[in-house]
């Protein structure tokens, strides 16, 4: 019942996927838990369309969640990113994850960063033994198979992810239990405090620095999402090239038929002498002068690395080199 009144929702989507929205203050949090396919590299037909389905009902499931929450993923992906990503992922995965990268960890990063999502047990450092999180029966290596993975702009938020040896005994699994930990309620106070400390003392630049942090940064143009015709999300990188493909032909190349009459009917713009006059005239001094008192401050400089600051603070003085210059011209 309680669970029910706080206006907390849960969903089955599939036998694979289910998900929970916790209403929480400040922030909602969406917990998106996952039982993925195994891995598709073995070639066969039943196990590539099975993760294919997956796939396309995971991004379906992310596109529905609120993008102002928490948004975590977590389960076994049946993906090992390997340490090859680490550096050409643009901050999905740190510096801590362990075996080779496989097929679906190839397809689990493109979905991070389709997505804009980190994998945060690859950025804390860790034993071995709290690593790994799934045992092979036959070897009896450990891989990182189970993630967490939280949307970026949430980084900070989580403090450490790792492995426990002892949580699952007895319960029969070859799996390790993974735990994060997160701070929510003390961050956002401090961060409240700071942007409240900042406007009291008529600082505005800093107080819109931190929530431009918490809003995150504008998303990469490259991983923007591409639908087809019917609203569906496509995640192959082809099909969104035939996609943009098809969109352009559709916008751009339409047959049009010129009507020679309905041209010539086109009256053609005409400026009377004062209006000419007008246009033509040097700038006053004093019209230099109103302009440079209207250009805003804490702007990236020009080229010439000269800052509107430092055009105001010369006054006059300026204002009349300026509009020699512009009277030369």
């Amino acid at each position: 019942m309680a669970w029910k009144d706080s206006g907390s929702q849960w969903e089955a989507v599939s036998p694979r996927i289910v998900t929970a929205r916790i209403e929480c203050r400040p922030v909602r949090i969406t917990i998106i838990a996952v039982y993925a396919p195994i891995d598709r590299s073995n070639g066969l037909k039943n196990d590539i369309e099975t993760c294919d389905e997956f796939d396309k009902t995971l991004q379906a499931t992310t596109d529905k969640t609120h993008k102002s929450d928490m948004i975590m993923l977590m389960g076994d992906f049946n993906a090992r990113v390997g340490v090859e990503q680490t550096n050409t992922t643009g901050g999905t995965v740190g510096n801590h994850s362990i075996d080779k990268q496989n097929q679906n960890g190839r397809q689990l990063v493109d979905f991070c960063l389709f997505n804009s999502f980190i994998i945060t047990n690859t950025f804390f450092p860790h034993k071995a033994v709290h690593q790994g999180t799934w045992s092979h029966s036959t070897t009896k290596q450990w891989h990182m198979l189970d993630y967490i993975l939280v949307n970026r702009k949430f980084r900070s938020s989580v403090q450490d992810v790792r492995a426990h040896r002892g949580a699952t005994d007895g319960i029969g699994t070859y799996h390790r239990l993974l735990r994060a930990k997160i701070r929510q309620h003390e961050y956002w106070e401090e961060l409240s405090i700071d942007i409240e400390n900042a406007v009291k003392v008529h600082d505005p630049t800093t107080a819109f620095q931190i929530i431009r942090r918490l809003r995150g940064n504008g998303q990469s143009i490259n991983h923007i999402p591409v639908q087809d015709k019917n609203g569906l999300t496509l995640t192959n990188s082809k099909d969104q090239l035939n996609r943009w493909k098809e969109y352009f032909d559709e916008m751009l190349n339409v047959d049009t038929t010129i009507n020679e009459q309905v041209l010539q009917q086109i009256p053609s713009p005409t400026v009377d002498d004062e209006e000419l006059s007008r246009q033509d005239a040097v700038p006053t001094i004093d019209e230099v002068v109103k302009t440079i008192g209207q250009i805003k401050n804490k702007k990236v400089p020009g080229k010439d690395d000269v800052p509107t600051e430092l055009l105001k603070a010369d006054g006059h003085y300026i204002a009349e080199w300026l509009h020699k210059i512009i009277r030369d011209v």
